[in-house]
C-alpha cells in the first residue's frame, strides 16, 4: 500500500498508515451552520440588520376576522390593524371540508426565527449600498444596451458550418430543426437544454449571486424574476413589499377579495405607504431616497379585460401606483380593446405610466393588436406576458390545448417588434428559467415557486396545522378555481362556479425555505448556475447570444467583461438594408432534450399535491 496522510485525534497530526480514529467535531462549527446556522445569524442580525426582519402577522390570538356566507378571514390578534386590506387566510366552504379535522395555528418559533434570519440576509444583500449603486450606474449607462430585443435566430446556421452537434441519435437535436418543422412546434421548457461552453476565465456563481443578477423590465432596471398576481401567493403587503426590495417586477393581484375595486386601490396604497414609511438601517440613511425610489417603481397593479377595467386603473392610477398590468386570459379582441382604452386615457390626460399587456395566448393575437394600436399607442406599452395554461394549478391544458409558451415567446421574438419592450413568461418555467430565456424571454413571472407557504404570504404567521404530519400548510388556488369563484360571485343559480379552471389546494411551508426571500435566492443561485455554463456574466450577453449583430457590437457587449469574447461566425449574404457592415452571429448553445437527458429538479416550496392530514 502506497503511503498516505491521515489525521491523527490522539497528538493532533498527520502522519502516514492507517488511523481508526477519527478527527474530533468542531462544535463551533456545527453550530453555525445547517440546520442551526440561522440561529446564530438570527442573533447576529438583531442589530444593523434587524430592520429587515419586520412583518405584520406574528402576534396575537387567532380570531375570525371577516365571515360572509360564502368564505371566512382568520387573523391573529394582532394582525391586520396595520395591514387592513391584506388577503389574510381565507377559507371558503370547500376549503373548509379538506381541512375540517385540522387546526389553525401560529407557526413554530424555530420557523419564524429561521424566516426571519432569512430575509436579514437576502434584503441586506439586495439592498447594499454596492447593489443600489450598481443598478444605479446600470439605470444610467447600459438601459439603452440592455433594452435591445433583437430577432433571435437560432442553430439552423450552424448546418452550413458543422459543429459536431447536427441531428445525432443521442438526442441534441436543434432547436430550429424542432421549432420550424412542421407538428413539432410544441413542448415544454424541460424539453431543451443549453450546451456547456468553455471559458479561459474563472467563473464564479458566488460572484454573480452576491452583485445580483439584473436585467432592464420594461422601462427600468429590475430583477429577471417576477412575482405573479396570485391572491394567496402575492396578497399581502409583506409578500408585495419583500418581493419590491428585491427589485422585482410585483403585480398586485385582481382576485378574491382584490376583485373589489376599491379594496384593490386600498391595498395598493397601504404597500406604497408601508415601503414610504420603512425604515432603514443607519448604514443606508444616505441612499434612502434612491432606494425607496427604486422600490416604488416594482409596484405594480393587475388589471382585466372587463367594461369596468378602465375605472379600475383610474382608481388604481389615484392610489399612487404607476405600473399596470393587463392581465386576462381572453384569446379574442378583449385585451386590444382594453389596451385602446387605457392608452387613449394616458395619451389624453398625459400621464406617465408604465404597462405591461397579457395574456397573450398566440402570434395571431399580437399581430392584431399591433394593427389597432396607432403609433403612439403601440410605444406606450412596455412589455408583454406570455402563457396560458401551464401553471401548477391552472386546468386549462386538460380541455386538450397545448402549452405552447416557448414556441409563442421564439414567435413573438422573431418579429422584430420588441426593439425595447420586454417579454415575460408566466407559468410553466419551474426550474428551467435558462431555457426559457434562451428562447427569448426577458423576464420569469413566479407565484407559489416564490411565495407559496412562506411567512411573508397571506396569513403571515398564521397557517393549517396537521399534527399527525408535524407540517404547516396555506391555502393556494387557482385565479379561476372553485373558491375565487365563490367569493367572486361567478356563480350559476345553482351556486356552481362557472368555467373552473384552476385547483383548489394548500401548499406547505417547507422547512428550508420558510421564507420567500430563501425562495428568491435559489431562483437567482439556479441562474447564476446557468449563466456561469454558458461562460457569460450578465444578461445583456444572454440576451445576444443567437442574433445578428455587427463585429463591433459584439465587441461592445463584451467590453467590460471578465469573460473572453465568444467565437462568431461570419453570416455571408446577411447584410443591413441600410449599411454594408458585415453580419455575425454569437451561436445559441441551446438544443431539444431526449427523455433520457431530462432532469425534473425538485425544488423548495413548490406547489405539494400531498393531502393535508388524514
Amino acid at each position: 500500500m502506497g503511503g498516505f496522510l491521515l489525521y491523527s485525534a490522539k497528538d493532533n497530526s498527520l502522519s502516514n498508515g492507517e488511523v481508526k480514529t477519527k478527527p474530533p467535531l468542531n462544535k463551533n462549527i456545527l453550530s453555525s451552520s445547517g440546520y442551526k446556522g440561522y440561529e446564530r445569524y438570527f442573533n447576529s442580525s438583531l442589530g444593523d440588520k434587524a430592520e429587515w426582519m419586520k412583518l405584520h402577522d406574528l402576534d396575537g390570538e387567532i380570531y375570525e376576522k371577516e365571515k360572509t356566507d360564502n368564505y371566512s378571514v382568520f387573523a391573529l390578534g394582532n394582525g391586520f390593524q396595520q395591514d387592513n386590506f391584506g388577503q389574510g387566510l381565507l377559507l371558503t366552504d370547500i376549503d373548509k371540508e379538506k381541512v375540517h379535522r385540522l387546526e389553525l395555528k401560529k407557526s413554530a418559533q424555530w420557523r419564524i426565527r429561521k424566516a426571519m434570519a432569512q430575509r436579514a440576509f437576502y434584503l441586506s444583500l439586495c439592498n447594499s449600498t454596492e447593489r443600489i449603486k450598481r443598478i444605479i450606474n446600470l439605470e444610467n449607462n447600459s438601459s439603452r444596451k440592455m433594452s435591445i430585443a433583437r430577432p433571435i435566430l437560432f442553430p439552423y446556421f450552424e448546418d452550413r458550418i458543422g459543429n459536431g452537434y447536427s441531428n445525432s441519435k443521442n438526442g441534441k437535436v436543434k432547436v430550429a430543426d424542432i421549432l420550424e418543422s412542421s407538428g413539432s412546434t410544441y413542448f415544454d421548457y424541460k424539453d431543451f437544454g443549453y450546451l456547456v461552453r468553455f471559458s479561459t476565465k474563472k467563473l464564479s456563481r458566488h460572484e454573480l449571486v452576491n452583485q445580483g443578477i439584473y436585467t432592464k423590465l420594461g422601462k427600468h432596471i429590475r430583477s429577471v424574476f417576477c412575482l405573479s398576481p396570485m391572491p394567496d401567493s402575492s396578497g399581502s403587503i409583506d409578500a408585495i413589499a419583500t418581493s419590491a426590495m428585491c427589485h422585482m417586477l410585483s403585480v398586485i393581484p385582481r382576485n378574491l377579495r382584490l376583485f373589489d375595486i376599491g379594496f384593490q386601490a386600498n391595498f395598493a396604497a397601504a404597500v406604497i405607504d408601508y415601503l414610504n414609511h420603512y425604515e432603514l438601517p443607519p448604514g443606508l440613511n444616505s441612499m434612502e431616497k434612491e432606494i425607496k425610489r427604486i422600490w416604488l417603481y416594482n409596484i405594480c397593479a393587475a388589471i382585466g379585460s372587463q367594461e369596468n377595467d378602465l375605472e379600475r386603473f383610474k382608481t388604481l392610477y389615484k392610489s399612487g401606483v404607476r405600473s399596470f398590468r393587463i392581465y386576462s386570459i381572453a384569446t379574442d379582441t378583449r385585451i386590444r380593446d382594453i389596451t385602446q382604452k387605457i392608452t387613449n386615457y394616458i395619451l389624453e390626460n398625459l400621464i406617465d405610466t408604465e404597462l405591461f399587456v397579457g395574456q397573450i395566448t398566440s402570434i395571431q393575437q399580437f399581430w392584431d393588436l399591433y394593427k389597432h394600436l396607432n403609433k403612439k399607442q403601440w410605444e406606450l406599452i412596455n412589455g408583454f406576458y406570455i402563457g396560458n395554461g401551464g401553471g401548477s394549478r391552472c386546468k386549462t391544458a386538460e380541455t386538450g390545448m397545448v402549452v405552447s409558451s416557448p414556441y409563442l415567446s421564439y414567435q413573438i421574438r422573431r418579429t422584430g417588434l420588441l426593439d425595447n419592450k420586454s417579454l415575460i413568461i408566466e407559468g410553466g418555467v419551474g426550474t428551467e428559467p435558462a431555457a426559457a430565456l434562451l428562447l427569448g424571454a426577458d423576464g420569469l413571472s413566479y407565484s407559489a415557486g416564490a411565495t407559496g407557504g412562506c411567512i411573508e404570504s397571506p396569513g403571515g404567521a398564521l397557517y393549517i396545522y396537521s399534527d399527525s404530519k408535524q407540517e404547516y400548510w396555506k391555502p393556494y388556488r387557482g385565479e379561476a378555481s372553485p373558491s375565487v369563484k365563490i367569493v367572486e360571485g361567478v356563480l350559476y343559480p345553482t351556486g356552481d362556479a362557472k368555467q373552473v379552471e384552476g385547483k383548489n389546494g394548500f401548499v406547505r411551508m417547507e422547512k428550508k425555505c420558510p421564507s420567500m426571500c430563501a425562495r428568491i435566492l435559489m431562483l437567482n443561485e439556479w441562474l447564476s448556475q446557468s449563466l456561469v455554463k454558458l461562460g457569460i456574466n450578465s444578461m445583456l450577453q444572454l440576451k445576444n447570444l443567437g442574433t445578428i449583430l455587427s463585429k463591433n457590437e459584439v465587441e461592445e457587449i463584451y467590453e467590460q467583461s471578465p469573460w473572453q469574447t465568444p467565437d462568431i461566425i461570419k453570416l455571408d449574404g446577411i447584410h443591413d438594408k441600410n449599411s454594408d457592415i458585415q453580419k455575425y452571429i454569437i451561436p445559441l448553445p441551446l438544443y431539444k432534450r431526449s427523455s433520457s437527458q431530462r432532469r425534473v429538479a425538485s425544488a423548495y416550496g413548490l406547489v405539494d399535491e400531498a393531502k393535508i392530514g388524514t
